[in-house]
């Protein structure tokens, strides 16, 4: 099974629940939907050649484009290879420089600082170049061999130089399955986009969202603390993944009347997490707390603490 076996029964089941909010967009992307944006973006990419296990990187800004393009790449078994846009442009170099990289998917504002080399592919021409009316049997199914890599990213460097790391479709897929038992995750649940999908959790909660059928909420503009609440609150966010410094500047700004929050998970990651950081979330936010730190690459089959 593969992520476009997921979405063609998505679409089959619950064809009207939204995907994919992206609010930056004004842009809500139905289940109904999604495959055959997928299936542009994938006709697309074999247009201007991409082919099997060809590495193309994707230097984007968080939204529904960048995750249908994602969603595209695996469909033709591309490899992907994230690139932050915020770094400096001998990092970006770095990022790509042991890969024979055929393309990198960007947009206008950060065209100029893809490396030099790899052909320059604009998100809008791989996104909205073919008008295609959605046809829900229209995604081929493509047989996934769990051992080819679909992911190639770098390690933190936190022990010595930073390491090539590349992730299967099948470390990936079931990545994506891990959280759902742990977590109780279901249809109903509603995933804010705090980690990029640059990285390995930030996505692979996107892929779980879009395994299960819940939502993937994207583009908000988050400019303080508050906003993080106001978000959950209005948005009837119920999953959401931080760093322990935000879960900490977040919880200076609550009264301790809570969990104001009861049912929103909170998987932590990016730093060790105390006991007492621990106790005060689950005091003023909520209970489900889970602590991902040191598992960017492996993922986590730990339970609520």
């Amino acid at each position: 099974m593969s992520m476009t076996d997921a979405l063609i029964e998505q679409a089959k089941n619950r064809p009207d629940h939204p995907a994919i909010e992206d609010m930056r967009a004004g842009r809500v992307v139905s289940y109904a939907e999604l495959p055959g944006l997928v299936d542009t973006a994938a006709s697309n990419l074999l247009d201007v050649g991409v082919r099997t296990q060809d590495f193309v990187g994707v230097m984007l800004p968080d939204s529904a484009d960048h995750l249908i393009a994602r969603l595209a790449l695996e469909q033709i078994d591309a490899v992907i290879i994230p690139i932050r846009r915020t770094i400096p442009d001998v990092e970006k170099r770095a990022a790509i420089d042991d890969l024979d990289v055929k393309a990198v998917i960007t947009n206008k504002k950060y065209y100029k600082s893809v490396p030099p080399g790899p052909r320059r592919l604009d998100i809008k021409f791989i996104c909205h170049n073919r008008a295609t009316e959605t046809r829900i049997d229209s995604v081929p199914v493509v047989p996934m061999d769990a051992s080819q890599p679909l992911i190639a990213t770098k390690s933190s460097g936190t022990t010595g130089e930073p390491k090539r790391l590349l992730l299967s479709r099948g470390h990936i897929w079931e990545r994506s399955r891990i959280p759902v038992g742990p977590m109780r995750l279901s249809s109903v649940d509603r995933y804010l986009l705090v980690p990029s999908l640059e990285y390995v959790h930030g996505y692979g909660l996107a892929l779980t969202m879009l395994l299960i059928g819940g939502t993937v909420v994207m583009g908000y503009p988050i400019r303080g603390d508050l906003d993080y609440l106001s978000h959950f609150e209005e948005r009837k966010i119920t999953l959401v993944c931080l760093s322990p410094s935000h879960l900490q500047q977040i919880l200076g700004k609550m009264e301790d009347d809570g969990p104001r929050f009861p049912n929103l998970k909170v998987p932590l990651t990016g730093a060790p997490v105390t006991s007492d950081l621990h106790s005060l979330s689950r005091i003023k936010l909520t209970p489900k707390i889970i602590d991902w730190y040191g598992t960017s690459e492996a993922g986590n089959l730990e339970r609520f603490q």
